[in-house]
């Protein structure tokens, strides 16, 4: 079996297409390249005729004079002097250069007259961009105004403060970027210039992003104490209203609310004060013919009971003033007098014949009313004063004991008239 191979005639068929299809190829990709380049060229010429321009404007309409052909911006033999670039330079960011490293940005002027031009991609040697200041002469394009695009905002329209970065890139709707712009910060702003085409006017841009609000020191509870907000801010972040919030009362509080910057959200922020419970002109000692209160149960805070009963007669009642916002309690007595009782002694005073006592008493010194103070080292003396107004006991007394031996105590000698004497080594009572 044959194998069939391809004709030499055939084979230089397909070289040749193959030839045409790289070449369209080539084509397109350097119509592509040269497209990009002439757009720099004709924004770089814009904005080179802005710097003349501006230079005219503060030099009373003179310009950076060169020689009669002129002279190349940034290089080549025919090279500006620093002088001329320095003064372009004056009103750019940086010194436009050509896109292609062996062509120059061409500048001539007498100092009235001027051009800036620009070699367009073309073959033809005629095609160029051409901005010229000599009056009634045709210029490379028209006037366009820098105008912003939709990354602009307003401060009633900012970004919220939740976005993080541009949401497109859309900064001039005409015109030319001279630099892509920060991200502004929350609560703050953005700007940029539009610069109009061939001598088209400027525009700056802002955008601008929302910050939401935060409460400031003063949202919190203050101490009964307290008298004023002291240093404590309103707002950390955003603008109070009312911009001076009175200070809360005790056991009360005060609103005012923060708004956020440009677009934030706002927020409530409240102070509070506490309040301390006190005890009110009805907690007394009342006589015993007073028969109902005639003040307040609390001078401060709530009382708890509201509304505690009158003491019985030698009896007494107890309720809280409860205070605010965590302020503290008080607790309140009212007591009311009884019926007048004399004062009597109580089981602990003895006769000369109950003599038993080591040491002072401490119990059942009165059976009514209240002791005084002891006196003495033994005997022991007091009285007892009478209650609600009652008279006073007579002197109570208590005998210590000393005895030699069951029969014979000195302190009981002596309280019935005897006499101790000594009998050996024992102490004895001699009566009569």
């Amino acid at each position: 079996m044959s194998k069939k191979a391809f004709t030499l005639i055939e084979m230089l068929v397909t070289i040749t297409i193959i030839s045409i299809l790289a070449g369209f190829v080539v084509v397109k990709i350097n119509d592509s390249n040269n497209l990009a380049k002439d757009t720099q060229r004709k924004a770089d010429i814009n904005l080179l005729a802005n710097s003349v321009v501006s230079y005219s404007s503060d030099h009373y309409s003179g310009k950076p004079i060169t020689d009669e052909n002129g002279c190349t911006i940034g290089g080549g033999t025919d090279r500006c002097s620093t002088e001329i670039e320095d003064a372009l330079k004056a009103y750019l960011p940086t010194l436009p250069s050509e896109p292609s490293s062996s062509a120059y940005y061409i500048y001539w002027s007498n100092g009235n007259d001027c051009t800036v031009t620009a070699n367009l991609s073309s073959s033809n040697p005629d095609d160029a961009y051409v901005y010229s200041c000599t009056p009634d002469t045709a210029s490379a394009g028209d006037a366009v105004n820098g105008a912003c695009g939709s990354s602009a905002n307003t401060s009633a329209t900012g970004y919220a403060s939740s976005v993080s970065d541009w949401p497109s890139s859309n900064f001039c709707n005409s015109g030319t970027l001279h630099t892509s712009p920060a991200w502004p910060v929350q609560g703050g702003s953005t700007t940029w210039t539009c610069v109009g085409e061939y001598l088209g006017n400027n525009v700056t841009c802002t955008a601008y992003r929302a910050q939401d609000a935060v409460c400031g020191t003063r949202e919190k509870r203050y101490a009964d104490a307290a008298t004023s907000y002291g240093t404590d801010t309103i707002c950390t972040i955003g603008t109070g209203s009312p911009a001076s919030p009175a200070f809360p009362a005790k056991g009360a509080s005060t609103t005012w609310t923060c708004a956020g910057v440009y677009t934030g959200t706002s927020t409530t922020c409240t102070a509070q004060h506490s309040l301390n419970g006190v005890c009110g002109t009805n907690a007394q000692a009342y006589a015993s013919g007073v028969t109902a209160y005639s003040g307040t149960f609390c001078a401060a805070g709530t009382a708890s009971p509201a509304s505690p009963a009158f003491p019985a007669s030698g009896a007494s009642v107890s309720w809280t003033c409860l205070g605010a916002l965590s302020g503290t309690n008080a607790s309140c007595t009212a007591s009311r007098a009884g019926a007048p009782v004399a004062g009597t002694c109580g089981t602990s005073a003895q006769t000369c014949d109950s003599i038993a006592l080591a040491s002072a008493p401490t119990a059942n010194l009165c059976a009514t009313g209240t002791a005084s103070a002891l006196s003495g080292t033994g005997p022991w003396t007091w009285t007892c004063a009478g209650l609600y107004g009652g008279a006073t006991s007579g002197t109570c007394t208590a005998y210590k004991a000393n005895l030699c031996n069951s029969q014979h105590a000195s302190q009981q000698c002596t309280c019935k008239g005897g006499t101790v004497v000594s009998v050996g080594s024992c102490s004895v009572c001699k009566l009569g």
